[in-house]
């Protein structure tokens, strides 16, 4: 009789753990792998992948490419705004056009950038920005106008920024080029332009001010390098509209203002010890203690090469570039805080660490193609309307036209239908061929628009019309809502990209997942289980395939010279029920119904169309008694 006992491969619902040895680990959770989720449906499955957008600011600048910072937020008319900070410039999302809103700027790769929203001027919203106080002063750029300007009489420069109490906050600051470390600066009640000369604190004892974050309306923390003090709003003049009292549970500050977010009024942050804490205002503890062992490699704290209690791409925290450049985002969707960060051999954050906020585990580390430098959640508005229904997508004319032509040269077609409308400014066009990089017999001037010439360079949107809608939507509830959250990072390279909704990467990348289970052991240290079965729980997806390979060991840790004996090797076809279910026969492979004390799992594939959707997996085998094994009984024989 074939699978008399079951072993378990569960969803690893406890997350990412290398606090413990290997085989001391739980069956729900995981030693190893990347870039793979456990996502609300308790399904593991791999990460989604992110697309650039459309034109992009600062190509061509060669010297300004790196996006530093970014913000999304909603304006005093209802519109959803998008701003974006290079190394020299501020950018603007203005339909689907970045715009220059800010020139000049002297930021460097290793000093953050920080925005905030605060009040509105004139009936605009009003949006702030620093760049560190070794940099430029203090800029405010109104929705709608052209250009951000500096504010007139106000020499400020600081670190960091937010809104406490109906005030802007700033610590770290330089006045007329004079730096005060362990200062915080705050303005007149809801006028960021207007700075009284008493609104300041120097705060003693914890340090060079790092980072300040609301708590809530009123109150918030101020981190230093060794400390942090609460500020609460109280009534009074502009002096003395704040109180101060040091926080003692916290002794370790952030280690720059990126390296903090806030969730909910609760702070979380990459300390200067290498350590991610939680603080909610009056506390703070560790919340990293399942991978400290790994992020502590980058310290130097143990080798790869030797230590088989690692995971195989750690962090490297301690390296120089790690100093500053760590980058939080909050994804609200699917309650998950992701933390970009340099892996060991990575110049900047190619990797990120992902803490799930409703289960408190973390999920193996994710690796990018492209280096992470700023990333933040936006308001799309996506919902189509009688006259614009949608688009498909964008791409740019590679070479100019005047109003009779009918074939385009366009950068890539990627993702527009094979016939269809587009739009290039005012102007509608059809087309009836495609191939990658042209669009073919066109009709120009549609829809009543006037036929005009075209630059390279110029936007071409897709254009969704109610005709071929159904190539975009499978069905009307399908349809998106006026506005959807959605996530944008910021590159290396001085992209922006929609990140979380395409199945690949940018370039069509497929996505290398995996995921490794801790040693499975049998309950009973007596006995040993010969594995002949297994039952593999798929969701099905045509066109992705994975891998399920099961090896057995004697020991935890078995010399360079015992190597595992492998006993599954199963291909695993995404929508091939058949597939799912494997038996191994006695004689014809004899060595994978080798029995082991311990057991090794690993799902692996490379995600092209959404990949796996794992949801478990049974093993069975028989079992046998220690003096079985050691004078080689098959559990088969009888």
């Amino acid at each position: 009789m074939y699978g008399e006992v079951p072993i378990e491969i569960p969803v690893p619902t406890a997350g990412w753990n290398v606090s413990q040895p290997r085989h001391r680990l739980s069956p729900q959770q995981l030693f190893d792998g990347r870039n793979m989720l456990v996502g609300l449906d308790g399904i593991l499955s791999p990460r989604r992948g992110y697309d650039h957008l459309g034109p992009q600011p600062a190509q061509g600048l060669t010297d300004d490419l790196r996006l530093v910072a970014g913000i999304g937020f909603t304006d005093t008319a209802g519109g959803q705004q998008a701003v974006v900070a290079s190394l020299r410039q501020w950018w603007a999302l203005q339909s689907s056009v970045w715009v220059s809103i800010a020139s000049g700027l002297g930021s460097d790769k290793d000093t953050a950038s920080r925005f905030v929203v605060f009040g509105s001027v004139n009936n605009k919203s009003a949006l702030y920005g620093v760049n560190g106080h070794i940099h430029d002063e203090l800029r405010r750029w109104l929705v709608g106008d052209l250009l951000s300007t500096t504010l007139p009489g106000v020499s400020l420069a600081a670190d960091d920024l937010d809104v406490i109490a109906e005030r802007l906050v700033m610590v770290n600051v330089a006045e007329a080029s004079s730096p005060f470390t362990n200062r915080v600066r705050w303005s007149a009640v809801v006028d960021g332009a207007t700075w009284p000369t008493l609104a300041f604190n120097n705060l003693a004892g914890i340090g060079n001010l790092v980072a300040v974050r609301a708590t809530s309306r009123t109150a918030g923390v101020i981190y230093g390098e060794t400390g942090a003090y609460i500020m609460q709003g109280v009534a009074g003049d502009d002096a003395g509209a704040f109180v101060f009292d040091r926080i003692e549970g916290v002794t370790v500050g952030p280690i720059s203002p990126n390296a903090l977010i806030s969730v909910g009024g609760v702070h979380f942050y990459l300390g200067t010890d290498l350590h991610v804490w939680r603080c909610d205002g009056q506390n703070a503890e560790i919340v990293s203690g399942s991978i400290d062992a790994a992020i502590q490699v980058g310290a130097g704290a143990t080798s790869l090469a030797t230590s088989p209690s690692t995971p195989t791409i750690p962090p490297d925290l301690s390296a120089p570039n790690a100093v500053q450049r760590p980058v939080w985002l909050y994804d609200g969707t699917q309650q998950r805080l992701w933390l970009f960060v340099a892996f060991q051999g990575q110049a900047d954050a190619q990797g990120a660490l992902v803490l799930n906020l409703r289960t408190h585990t973390w999920e193996v580390p994710q690796l990018f193609p492209e280096a992470v430098t700023c990333a933040f959640p936006v308001i799309e508005q996506l919902a189509p309307t009688w006259n614009q229904p949608g688009n498909h997508g964008t791409t740019v004319l590679t070479a100019g036209v005047d109003a009779s032509d009918t074939t385009l040269h366009v950068g890539s077609t990627a993702g527009f239908p094979p016939r269809g409308t587009i739009s290039i400014g005012a102007e509608y066009i059809t087309y009836r061929i495609l191939s990658p990089t042209t669009l073919s017999f066109c009709r120009r001037g549609m829809f009543y628009t006037l036929a005009a010439p075209h630059t390279a360079g110029n936007v071409v949107t897709s254009e969704v019309t109610w005709d071929d809608a159904d190539l975009l939507w499978p069905n009307w509830n399908a349809i998106p809502d006026m506005n959807q959250p959605s996530l944008y990072l910021g590159t290396v390279n001085g992209f922006v990209c929609r990140f979380g909704l395409a199945l690949t990467d940018p370039g069509r990348l497929a996505i290398p997942y995996s995921a490794e289970w801790g040693l499975i052991s049998m309950p009973n240290p007596t006995q040993v289980l010969q594995i002949n079965t297994g039952d593999v729980f798929l969701r099905p997806v045509t066109g992705d395939n994975a891998r399920l390979q099961v090896s057995a060991l004697d020991t935890p840790y078995p010399p360079v010279s015992d190597v595992p004996v492998e006993i599954i090797d199963q291909a695993l076809v995404g929508d091939d029920h058949s597939t799912w279910l494997f038996r191994r026969e006695s004689g014809t492979e004899p060595a994978n119904l080798q029995p082991g004390y311990y057991l090794l799992a690993r799902l692996s594939g490379n995600s092209s169309v959404g990949g796996v959707q794992y949801a478990g997996a049974y093993l069975y085998g028989d079992v046998l008694s220690r003096d079985e094994r050691l004078n080689g009984v098959s559990g088969l024989d009888d």
